[in-house]
């Protein structure tokens, strides 16, 4: 595609975007392997403790930036950094309690701990919170895959996390399309590169190339070696099995034959514009979705679906468990100070 490199911002983070189920894991686990760059498991800092930094601010600057970094390193997302990032380390550079900062420290200081030279940061959530990083990083890059809204459903509904109807699935992946549109206004196309999660499936080395040559890195072989990073990676089981394999190349429109016709109706109709502006086929009737059935699925349908997914969801527990506490903890430190 011809980018230039800018080598003065040659070791600038950069961000890997997506709706979740599209094939973020999988492309971050590539960047990853490159011998330059280091790709964590998701942190979620941005989305678990924004709204909490104030509380944090009311214990005193070098004591919140102590106890903030303390609580993120001891949720459970963290269980899958190999090795668990250096406390210390990250308390001494940090100057402010600023949270983008503190998730910089936090990464920055993994990547040294494994020997890498540049990091990039793969939380599908912080997306919607790229104004605040954008404020920190103003060169920052960011890599965005999308994939089939029919896929990213059929996915989604099976995996422990996330919404459970094909409605709310199809409404969430044109929320972050969006989002993403939104962002691409702010900062244009030599700070946004996007790729299908189809073409990345069919033609990784192509892919992978142009990417490189966006990061402003040289490609590396090795990165399509990924699967022999034996590392734990807390996403579902089938997902967590599959990047330890090859890569899957026919791992794409499993909807053509496990959604039902209404199904494949139902997420067309939804996501309709934004399926043909990124090329993906229509296939069925669209049709206007009303605010009253609008209202009946968010409302009525989901909720059920939720609560059904969510009992079976044991690491979900141990995760709200676990902001719980550290949200009492801090309300109580605010009563007794």
């Amino acid at each position: 595609m011809g980018f230039s490199p800018e080598p003065m911002h040659r070791d600038t983070p950069f961000f890997v975007f997506g709706c979740p189920r599209s094939g973020t894991s999988l492309l971050s686990r590539m960047l990853h392997w490159h011998p330059r760059l280091a790709v964590p498991y998701e942190s979620h800092v941005l989305t678990q403790f924004t709204d909490l930094v104030p509380s944090y601010r009311r214990l005193g600057r070098r004591e919140g930036i102590e106890r903030l970094v303390g609580d993120i390193l001891s949720t459970h997302d963290f269980r899958y950094w190999d090795p668990v990032p250096d406390r210390r380390a990250i308390t001494a550079e940090v100057e402010e309690l600023d949270i983008v900062e503190i998730l910089s420290s936090i990464v920055g200081v993994w990547a040294r701990q494994i020997g890498k030279e540049r990091w990039g940061e793969k939380t599908p959530g912080h997306l919607f919170h790229w104004d605040r990083i954008q404020g920190r990083y103003p060169d920052a890059k960011i890599v965005h895959i999308v994939r089939d809204p029919r896929d990213v459903a059929l996915s989604w509904i099976k995996v422990r996390f996330g919404v459970k109807t094909f409605y709310m699935a199809a409404s969430r992946w044109r929320l972050y399309l969006e989002e993403v549109s939104r962002v691409k206004e702010l900062v244009g196309p030599r700070r946004l590169h996007e790729v299908k999660y189809e073409d990345l499936l069919e033609n990784p080395e192509s892919e992978l190339r142009t990417i490189c040559e966006f990061l402003g890195e040289s490609y590396s072989d090795r990165m399509l070696s990924f699967h022999e990073n034996r590392a734990a990676y807390g996403t579902d089981a089938v997902n967590e099995s599959n990047l330890k394999k090859p890569l899957l190349t026919r791992n794409s429109g499993k909807w053509a034959t496990e959604l039902s016709p209404a199904a494949v109706e139902l997420v067309e109709s939804v996501t309709g514009d934004w399926l043909l502006r990124y090329g993906y086929e229509q296939t069925a009737a669209l049709r206007e979705i009303g605010k009253l059935e609008d209202w009946f699925r968010r409302n009525v349908e989901s909720p059920p679906a939720r609560l059904w997914g969510m009992a079976r969801n044991r690491r979900g527990y141990a995760e709200a468990w676990g902001m719980a506490k550290i949200r009492s903890r801090l309300i109580l430190s605010g009563l007794f100070r």
